[in-house]
């Protein structure tokens, strides 16, 4: 694939801007911008996986600094977002094809935009 480097630094930092400040992961923001550019899905989904933790604690940091943080409910939180890393990904790697995570990812990001509308419209 032709993407520069220049265009990644940028696309990651505007996408590291926007989820700091609307609060979302980066990921429902980077993925699809990915999928559009014609990257191959499960490789934009490895990508991802290892970047967006990075972005998730600095932010984490950030918010532990400001807030009490219920450490309890991180911790189960922690433990379940493992597993589900786990399971996902053997789910993805061996038993779905590019279509079906294209069709999920699309799924996951009209739930995402229902949610956010209706949260508006209250």
């Amino acid at each position: 694939n032709n993407i520069t480097i220049s265009f990644m630094i940028l696309l990651g930092s505007f996408v590291g801007i926007l989820s700091g400040l609307l609060g979302v992961g980066g990921g429902a923001i980077v993925v699809p911008a990915l999928i559009m550019m014609g990257m191959d899905t499960k490789k934009v989904a490895v990508i991802t996986s290892f970047v967006i933790p990075f972005s998730t604690f600095s932010a984490f940091l950030t918010y532990l600094s400001i807030t009490k943080i219920d450490f309890y409910l991180l911790f189960i939180a922690t433990i379940a977002a493992i597993l589900g890393g786990f399971i996902g990904n053997y789910l993805m790697h061996f038993k779905l094809d590019q279509k079906q995570i294209k069709k999920i990812i699309a799924i996951m990001l009209y739930m995402l935009a229902i949610k956010m509308i209706w949260s508006v419209l209250k």
